[in-house]
This record gives C-alpha cells, structure tokens and sequence, in this order.
C-alpha cells in the first residue's frame, strides 16, 4: 500500500474513533458498522503487502 493511501485510512480511522467517542446513537452505530468494514479492509491490504514483499 502506498504512503498516501495508508495516510488517509490512518486519518479516516481516527476521525471515526474520535465521532464513536461522541456516543450519538443511530450515528454511532453506521460509524461502528463502517470502522469494522475499513478495519477489514486494512488488514486485507496489509496481507496484500505482506505478500508483495516476500
């Protein structure tokens, strides 16, 4: 993964964190729900690199 795409998910994954302290019910939840998703989405793609570099 390129620096800049994995500056940008660093800053949305901590914008997220910052929103889940919030504690805005429905809000919350679609932010809960989308956190999961981009985490699983990182870790696919730090496999993918992992991979790359061997």
């Amino acid at each position: 993964m390129d620096k800049k795409k994995k500056e940008r998910l660093e800053l949305i994954i901590g914008a997220i964190a910052v929103a889940k302290k919030q504690k805005d019910g429905r809000v919350l939840s679609d932010l809960e729900f989308l956190a999961d998703e981009l985490k699983e989405a990182w870790n696919i793609l730090e496999k993918k690199d992992k991979v790359k570099k061997k």
